[in-house]
């Protein structure tokens, strides 16, 4: 494809239809000694089969004995230049081909012809793809060549934006295990060189299954349009670090990056508003991410077997799905058994709920409930959980006493604990005194910034009704 020249052997004398089809030759000169040619620029890439291009290369001939190709309309807008009396020159009438002299050449006497930004040869020659036109703009429809191991999704096209990548691909099930299929997006022989991938600014969309076994992807870049990632769009790309996840995305869709392994780099938006079932599985080797406010629904399995250690809802978060968060350790290992990456265990795994009515489906912790530390609101659907599922400790925002309550008794406490520490702080000496799980709880305002008089003023709001405690 990305052949741009060539320099023939001296003693070539005849060249075959389609020798030199799908590169990037505009000009071919041929020597003396060439004796015949067919089209030599014919039969692109099967991927074009039955599609409509032009082929605009030029050949010129300098054996004015040389024979070409007589069927009618077989050079299509191949350009021959040769001798007017020449049996070339001949040929290329019979046949209906475009044809000059040399001199004509020079002077760029010969019939032009309109090529369209989006005819599927200049496509495939400039950016190593074809598009189709939709209502909102182009869409990528087939991958059919990769340079220097990445794939560069255009801005635009002839002035039109290329707004996604979405080929329709399904993924199929056959017991626990997950087949997806993509030859009919990416020519199969590219898809293990594809090593980057670059988004365009308008892109959208990225429909399902869009790079799945594309296993050499180590990073994806650009995508500042990118609004929605369909099902399995990354599906196990053990080899997948980097992601630039766009400020526009709402929605990622079910097992968009399950099992990348890899991946550590993920900040997600405050536009997102969605993520899917499954979406981060078994991305071991991610150990922190940060919920957007907006995102309403954990699904199913979204963080399972990843290496976050605390892991914190927002209030907009209404529900919890099943075996959504567990803390992954030890080797991870591909299908054939061989180890691709090895975790180590954390000290402590947390999960903190901000929304008290979120609504928890079953066991969100993949059955490791009792290797959990879990934090909310006293008398929340959190503590509820956890007092019926018997988690490792259960911290109620604002308890500083550890009581499961939160009243007045706490704010008397953390005042007594700052003001006579002796007695009442840490290691104080009487037997009430404030423990280091209850500075945990106790710690509201400005949460992680330390045990101050603020604290207590904010319970006491919100015993009030004034404030929230986080």
């Amino acid at each position: 494809m990305y052949l741009s020249e060539i320099e023939l052997g001296e003693n070539v004398s005849e060249i075959g239809r389609g020798a030199f089809g799908c590169t990037s030759i505009d000009v071919l000169e041929l020597s003396e000694k060439v004796e015949f040619i067919d089209n030599i620029f014919s039969d692109m890439h099967t991927s074009t089969k039955n599609e409509i291009y032009k082929i605009t290369n030029t050949v010129i001939i300098k054996n004015p004995e040389c024979e070409i190709e007589t069927r009618s309309g077989e050079w299509g807008d191949v350009l021959i230049v040769c001798d007017e009396n020449s049996a070339a020159m001949e040929n290329a009438k019979k046949s209906n081909a475009r044809c000059c002299t040399p001199e004509q050449y020079e002077k760029g006497e010969y019939d032009k012809v309109e090529v369209s930004p989006l005819d599927i040869f200049v496509c495939i020659k400039k950016y190593g793809m074809m598009f189709k036109e939709t209502e909102d703009g182009l869409e990528v429809g087939k991958i059919c060549c990769v340079k220097n191991g990445t794939v560069v999704i255009p801005d635009e096209v002839g002035g039109i934006p290329v707004v996604k990548y979405d080929y329709g691909v399904k993924a199929t099930r056959e017991g626990s295990d997950i087949f997806i299929s993509i030859e009919d997006r990416i020519i199969e022989q590219y898809i293990d060189e594809i090593e980057k991938v670059v988004i365009g600014k308008n892109v959208k969309l990225l429909g399902p299954g869009a790079f799945t076994q594309c296993k050499n992807i180590k990073s994806v870049e650009g995508g500042e349009g990118l609004e929605k990632i369909g099902d399995q769009a990354f599906f196990e790309l053990h080899k997948l670090e980097k992601f630039d996840f766009s400020d526009k995305l709402k929605e990622i869709e079910s097992y968009a990056f399950y099992g990348c392994c890899n991946l550590t780099d993920v900040k997600l938006n405050n536009a997102l508003e969605k993520i899917g079932a499954n979406s981060f599985s078994e991305c071991v080797s991610l150990d922190n991410i940060i919920i957007p406010d907006k995102v309403s629904t954990i699904g199913e399995a979204v963080f399972n077997d990843t290496h976050i250690s605390t892991l914190v809802l927002p209030e907009s978060v209404k529900n919890i799905g099943r075996d959504a968060f567990s803390c992954f350790s030890g080797d991870y290992k591909d299908r054939n058994e061989k180890v691709l990456v090895s975790v180590t265990k954390v000290d402590r795994v947390e999960l903190k709920v901000l929304n008290p009515e979120c609504e928890i489906d079953g066991d969100p912790f993949y059955k490791n409930s009792k290797d959990v530390y879990m934090y909310g609101y006293a008398d929340s659907t959190a503590w509820n959980f956890a007092h019926k599922n018997q988690v490792l400790d259960f911290y109620a925002f604002g308890d500083a006493n550890n009581d499961y309550q939160v009243d007045m008794s706490d704010i008397v406490l953390i005042m007594q604990s700052l003001a006579n520490p002796n007695k009442y702080g840490l290691e104080g000496t009487d037997e009430h005194h404030i423990t280091q799980k209850g500075i945990d709880c106790a710690d509201v305002d400005n949460a992680g910034n330390g045990f101050t008089a603020n604290d207590a003023l904010k319970i006491q709001k919100y015993l009030l009704g004034q404030e929230k405690l986080v």
